[in-house]
């Protein structure tokens, strides 16, 4: 959560180096409302933007559930509310040009709303109506799940989706970062709007809650806009959100035999909390050296090469640039 936040900020800052008028934006600030913490960041411009930030992700469902999340998030804008059709959901905000949107990920989902600070007034109304009475119509929740089933077939059919799918079931096998955020087809295809539905009303509460704004908006204006919003919605209990880090127990290599022209290999190691860089020497019958970077404690890096691999797994010599003691490889080739 915290580098998604410095994220933000980053943007921010290179936008602040290339556009004079960014350059004296305020500091951001936090308050709490209704006990949801509240991050602001004033702008400088006319542009509000405001993301409802859902923690967990993939903890929060198991595996034979996986994908119900992105279903609900994206249902809440493409399946109408109590108050308006999709429809007429759509074409109030293509009015004043206005977007309402969300997507899920692995460790927090999110729900963005971005609009011109005098439309606000107009389009806030309706972003409260997508959190708090979406509509899960049965017909408009077909068609986004046939949407999202086309999409993952799609996915299936490409090497570089497979490979990195391949890795993170491998390295995280067991725990809760082996499931896919969008699912399979065989888990998306068994979902219902009434079990979805049930599901996001499961996960809206305030403590599983963070909001970031980011705008030149009066304190007092935001505080009542998210006292509103927070007001409908129920404080639920505690989250305990998981960690994980990964370190492989020996070398190994696995590959999947399929028919395509190049072979892809994906490495994974353990990484430290900051950003490392290894260097590794794959032999091959070219020869190969490869250099790759790790940020956070999340699995290694990825190299694509169009060579055939050869038993390396127990004889890989790895470097890490920081540290005398060899570190353990898991390779991964389709």
């Amino acid at each position: 959560m915290q580098s998604y936040i410095k994220s933000i900020s980053g943007t921010l800052l290179l936008a602040a180096c290339f556009v004079p008028s960014l350059a004296q934006i305020k500091p951001a600030y936090e308050m709490t409302v209704n006990g949801v913490k509240v991050i602001v960041q004033p702008s400088g411009n006319e542009i509000v933007e405001v993301l409802t930030v859902f923690k967990g992700g993939v903890q929060n469902y198991p595996a034979d559930k996986a994908g119900i999340e992105s279903l609900a998030i994206t249902a809440l804008t493409e399946c109408g509310t109590k108050k308006d059709s999709k429809n007429s959901f759509k074409d109030k905000l293509d009015k004043v040009s206005a977007e309402i949107n969300g997507t899920a990920g692995m460790d927090f989902s999110t729900v963005t709303l971005n609009c011109i600070k005098s439309d606000l007034d107009l389009v806030w109304p309706l972003y409260v109506d997508a959190l708090t009475v979406p509509l899960f119509d049965t017909a408009e929740f077909s068609r986004i799940k046939q949407d999202a089933i086309s999409r993952l077939k799609a996915q299936a059919s490409q090497p570089d989706f497979a490979i990195s799918k391949m890795a993170k079931e491998a390295a995280f096998k067991g725990k809760d970062y082996a499931k896919s955020p969008t699912g399979e087809e065989g888990t998306v295809s068994k979902l219902n709007a009434q079990e979805t539905h049930a599901y996001y009303t499961s996960i809206l509460t305030r403590r599983r809650m963070l909001i970031v704004i980011v705008g030149e908006l009066d304190r007092s204006i935001i505080e009542k806009k998210v006292k509103d919003l927070t007001e409908l919605i129920p404080e639920g209990k505690e989250i305990k959100l998981n960690r994980y880090s990964y370190t492989p127990a020996k070398n190994s290599f696995a590959e999947e035999k399929k028919a395509l022209a190049t072979n892809y290999i994906q490495g994974i190691t353990s990484g430290p909390n900051r950003a490392l860089r290894i260097s590794m020497l794959i032999p091959s019958p070219c020869g190969f050296f490869m250099t790759v970077s790790s940020w956070k404690s999340e699995p290694i890096m990825v190299c694509h090469m169009p060579l055939k691999p050869v038993s390396m797994a127990d004889s890989l010599p790895i470097r890490r640039s920081r540290s005398r003691q060899p570190a353990r490889i898991n390779i991964l080739a389709l």
